[in-house]
């Protein structure tokens, strides 16, 4: 059957091993390592379509956990961690159309959601956190033909996410990414199937973006 593997490299030896075969997992995996080096894992399983998320148990083995069984849910899950080593996790709830920010609450226990868009289908998100483990969230905004980001805004009453449109050049778009640099400035590249050419582009939150296409001669 499908299985979710996890494997680790010793010098020149790859050791696999089985996180998770129930109901088709792995779907959108996504892994960081927290600051101590333990795997967490993000993903959907096919057959239920839900977030589920597995963190090493210290052990050799995983514990697994469903982070929201609400139905149609948990599509194109990214994670990161905090630099304090609580994970964060993005991921498209398809059923509400909802872009949904997942963060570990140490006193609670739980993961604090937060519904940061609501207007749009997607086909692909990815997360970063910046040196003040702050969000940003770049999505194929499929409804509108556009790449989008939502980033971290501090101001006086103590920041609120803002949502804004940083390229509109594709009529299809799919399988983006983002990193942030030293600088705070935004990287974000993605597939323009629209004109089957890779594109690239840079800014910040508030200021006019950057993109030229860095491979189009679609192959």
């Amino acid at each position: 059957g499908f299985e979710l593997r996890y494997t680790t490299r010793d010098g020149s030896t790859w050791s696999p091993q089985t996180v998770d075969n129930q109901n088709s997992p792995g779907l959108y995996a996504s892994l960081a390592l927290d600051p101590t080096g333990v795997p967490h894992i993000s993903h959907q399983p096919g057959i239920t379509r839900t977030l589920d998320y597995a963190v090493g148990d210290g052990a050799g083995g995983f514990d697994l956990y469903t982070i929201d069984n609400s139905g149609d849910t948990g599509y194109y899950t990214s994670l990161a961690m905090t630099s304090d080593g609580r994970p964060v996790i993005a991921y498209f709830d398809q059923a509400n159309f909802q872009i949904i920010l997942l963060t570990w609450n140490t006193t609670t226990s739980t993961f604090d959601p937060v519904v940061l868009n609501n207007d749009a289908n997607i086909s692909d998100l990815d997360l970063v956190l910046d040196d003040m483990d702050n969000p940003h969230v770049a999505f194929t905004d499929i409804t509108n033909n556009q790449i989008r980001i939502i980033t971290w805004i501090d101001d006086a009453g103590g920041g609120s996410f803002y949502t804004r449109e940083v390229d509109s050049t594709p009529l299809v778009a799919d399988q983006v990414a983002i990193d942030i640099d030293a600088g705070g400035i935004l990287h974000v590249a993605y597939y323009d199937a629209s004109n089957t050419a890779l594109r690239y582009g840079y800014g910040t939150a508030l200021d006019p973006w950057t993109f030229e296409t860095v491979d189009g001669d679609g192959s």
